[in-house]
């Protein structure tokens, strides 16, 4: 930990997840002194005092990160992508963008990233198993692939452009019937012997 700690540059920061889902800030200022603050979420929680009338009162509760929905901590995973994006000209790589959250919260996060003035310098890649992205109003043909494994287990990789479909297509309701591939094989079979071990 030290050496990391030693190869901070002055006046950054670093986010430094525990194992336990705790995360810590680290911050190094122009002297090079150190700073480490752990990171947590704060709540409002109201409060009824009896004075005469009952009034209502806020008090702040703070949460360990470790305590939050896990779409709530998907959300803390992503911040540093997405000030990395905002700050530099870079290329993003995200598995399962939207792992744990709302459909309607993914929508608008990948929207909101998508249309951002300021992260137009990056470039962002991501991997979703959401069909509910699948939408022309939020990705162009070039933008969605797909992956498809054969019955060798071998996976091939090709672009929804390559069908041409047209720009007022469903494409969601076309990927679920199986057009457009990258569905999985079911075997209910080996299904049901897994669940009667």
């Amino acid at each position: 930990m030290r050496e990391t700690i030693e190869d901070i540059e002055p006046q950054s920061k670093v986010l430094l997840p525990m194992p336990d889902d705790r995360r810590f800030a680290i911050i190094k200022n122009k002297a090079g002194e150190i700073s480490c603050y752990k990171l947590m979420t704060k709540h409002k929680k109201r409060i009824r005092a009896k004075e005469g009338l009952f009034e209502t009162m806020e008090e702040c509760v703070l949460f360990e990160l470790n305590w939050e929905s896990q779409g709530t901590q998907r959300l803390m995973d992503l911040v540093p992508s997405l000030f990395i994006m905002k700050n530099s000209s870079s290329t993003i790589f995200i598995d399962e963008i939207v792992r744990n959250l709302h459909p309607e919260l993914s929508y608008k996060l990948v929207k909101l990233i998508l249309s951002n003035e300021n992260l137009f310098r990056s470039q962002i890649i991501f991997t979703s198993h959401e069909d509910y992205l699948l939408d022309f109003e939020l990705l162009r043909r070039g933008e969605i692939w797909f992956v498809d494994k054969n019955k060798n287990e071998e996976s091939s990789l090709y672009s929804l452009g390559a069908f041409k479909p047209r720009y007022d297509a469903d494409i969601r309701k076309g990927y679920l019937q199986g057009r457009f591939g990258g569905i999985p094989v079911i075997n209910e079979e080996r299904i049901e012997y897994l669940l009667s071990k």
